[in-house]
């Protein structure tokens, strides 16, 4: 079991929503962000960075959401 955390940002560093704070099991996993931010609210097209954290590993990529 290792800790994970998967946090969507905007472009200028503002946390959008953390979509997966726990622990888990080694294996594969599929996230689905409903487009919505932490309160519910929908954000807008554009640019986003989602980080992914698991133990020693930081992984950050950009992605582009689209309506």
């Amino acid at each position: 079991m290792a800790d994970i955390h998967l946090t969507i940002y905007d472009v200028n560093g503002r946390q959008v929503i953390t979509l997966v704070d726990g622990k888990s099991k080694a294996g594969i996993y599929a996230v689905i962000w409903n487009g919505k931010d932490g309160s519910g609210r929908p954000v807008s097209a554009g640019v986003y960075i989602f980080i992914l954290e698991c133990q020693d590993v930081i992984l950050s990529k950009k992605m582009i959401f689209l309506k």
